[in-house]
């Protein structure tokens, strides 16, 4: 199995993820090349970090997680349900 590093999306460096200590790769990403993966493939990642002793080794790769299945469709616009009044939204979708 061959591993691509994700800089963009997973990247230390950026303020938010390090804030948050997470990272999200969108699933229209891991379609694409490199990654190519496609129904029923499991997203396979290893994961490192650093600290100000340097790198750590990465971790096994994870046998259980999320599967690839489609990239969700542009959403219609919500619109106000019935519910709505002075002290609550209601919010309706497809």
């Amino acid at each position: 199995m061959t591993y691509f590093e994700d800089i963009l999306y997973c990247s230390g460096a950026n303020p938010i993820n390090f804030a948050s200590r997470t990272c999200e790769i969108p699933i229209s990403v891991l379609r694409m090349s490199p990654y190519n993966l496609d129904y029923p493939n499991i997203v396979v990642a290893k994961v490192r970090s650093r600290n100000i002793n340097g790198w750590s080794d990465y971790s096994e790769p994870n046998t259980q997680g999320a599967i690839i299945f489609t990239e969700p469709g542009q959403m219609n616009a919500p619109t106000r349900g019935p519910l709505t009044n002075q002290y609550q939204i209601d919010v309706q979708w497809d």
